[in-house]
């Protein structure tokens, strides 16, 4: 499987910076995992037997995942993996999807997401699923699944890229994580004929640069 490890940039007039691109081992094991660890210990108590340092909620699938995030002038403001198998059981949420899906062949999974706080309701969790689905179409993965709390807000967001719920709500937890409220599966399918590549990193590009707006009117230091 070919995965995209484009990079897209947006600038403000003041040189502000914003950009989306793969993350580097390196910043995986680094800024993405301060990132969990910080959400997921500290902000939402999900995280089994209280993990000490980043290298706590690193997991397996961390090795044949490809991780994004959104830097804001070389600060990591938001990370999302996709990760992939050949089977359904080479995804996060296998046990989950196998109750009430008899999905075969290649599939793809949008995992362990998080925004910093300081870059909330400014965009960056939208482009970074849309590259994900990006990635997995380019590769011709026809579904692609995601598990999150269930919400109204949280369904709108991800409707806008092509999932759906699957199933009932349930209580989601894994060697890592135990999500506290109750969690919905949602899936996609996609069809590989009627991708277009440059249709797609434009809306990235689109959705990028609405983030980068917001965030410059956020941080910003206005002339006086």
């Amino acid at each position: 499987m070919q995965v995209g490890t484009h990079a897209i940039q947006s600038e403000s007039p003041t040189g502000r910076k914003v950009v989306l691109r793969a993350l580097s081992k390196a910043e995986l094991l680094r800024d993405y995992a301060a990132l969990r660890l910080t959400a997921l210990r500290d902000e939402l108590g999900w995280a089994h037997s209280s993990p000490q340092t980043p290298d706590d909620v690193i997991d397996d699938y961390d090795s044949r995942a490809l991780p994004y995030g959104v830097f804001d002038q070389g600060d990591l403001a938001g990370a999302i993996r996709l990760v992939w198998g050949d089977s359904i059981d080479m995804i996060p949420s296998a046990s989950f999807i196998k109750r009430i899906s008899t999905s075969q062949g290649t599939s793809a999974e949008l995992s362990r997401a998080v925004v910093s706080p300081r870059y909330r309701r400014c965009g960056v969790f939208s482009a970074l699923i849309a590259v994900c689905v990006h990635t997995a179409r380019a590769a011709a993965i026809s579904r692609v699944f995601v598990s999150i709390v269930d919400s109204r807000k949280g369904r709108e967001l991800f409707s806008r890229e092509g999932f759906r719920a699957i199933g009932e709500p349930f209580h989601y937890t894994d060697r890592t994580v135990a999500v506290s409220q109750p969690a919905i599966l949602l899936s996609a399918d996609f069809d590989s004929d009627n991708f277009n590549e440059r249709t797609s990193l434009d809306r990235i590009a689109f959705l990028l640069e609405t983030a980068a707006l917001a965030i410059r009117r956020r941080h910003d230091v206005q002339p006086i």
